[in-house]
């Protein structure tokens, strides 16, 4: 298992947005105002930080409620997991768990550049399963051995979301330190990347969209 610490590579990506870094304010993404400027600005009403999720989250989030601009940084997150090969053939793959900033305009948040590394997920079908609990299948086993392998990947994560870290961000030309807000806003992945997050059967036969 392969892990980065999550805080240095939430860092290494800060560096390299610099001033691009969108300021999210509590009191702007609720106010009575929102609505007519995304009227006004398509380019504006497409990006992440105009969603009804991020509204929602100020609302219904205790933990958001004393948000402030000045002294935090909201740096909502994008996760994606998906399996890809490491040799020619394609017999022994990696999942990257990877992640990217939602508070980036999506042209610029699209770049390779942009997604940092929490960890790698070894394939599971390169495992033995001989050490199947009596009473449990292999498909329960090895989804178990995943979310174990996940949540160790997530635990940097989630120490930075009970404890926000200190991150230093350039405003205007300025570098600052500010508290950073992390939440999980999208998990992004294929069908069968997405069906084993779920703990869902695989059903990939025609219409099982």
């Amino acid at each position: 298992m392969y892990r980065f610490e999550f805080v240095a590579m939430l860092q290494d990506l800060l560096d390299k947005i610099g001033d691009d870094i969108h300021i999210i304010k509590r009191e702007e993404v609720l106010s009575d105002t929102r609505s007519k400027r995304k009227e006004r600005n398509f380019e504006t009403r497409s990006e992440l930080w105009f969603s009804e999720w991020m509204e929602e989250t100020f609302k219904n989030c205790d933990t958001y409620k004393d948000f402030d601009w000045r002294k935090e940084i909201m740096l909502p997150l994008i996760l994606y997991v998906d399996k890809t090969g490491t040799d020619a053939l394609q017999r022994y793959s990696l999942e990257p768990l990877i992640f990217a900033i939602a508070a980036l305009r999506r042209e610029r948040r699209e770049s390779g550049t942009m997604w940092g590394t929490l960890g790698l997920i070894p394939s599971s079908l390169s495992e033995k399963t001989d050490d199947c609990k009596e009473g449990e299948d292999q498909g329960e086993s090895e989804l178990q051995k995943y979310h174990d392998n996940l949540g160790y990947l997530l635990e940097g994560l989630i120490a930075a979301q009970k404890d926000p870290p200190l991150v230093t961000v350039k405003r205007n030309g300025v570098n600052v330190e500010l508290r950073a807000r992390v939440p999980i806003m999208i998990v992004m992945g294929d069908q069968k990347s997405q069906d084993t997050l779920c703990g869902r059967k695989a059903a990939n036969s025609g219409g099982a969209g």
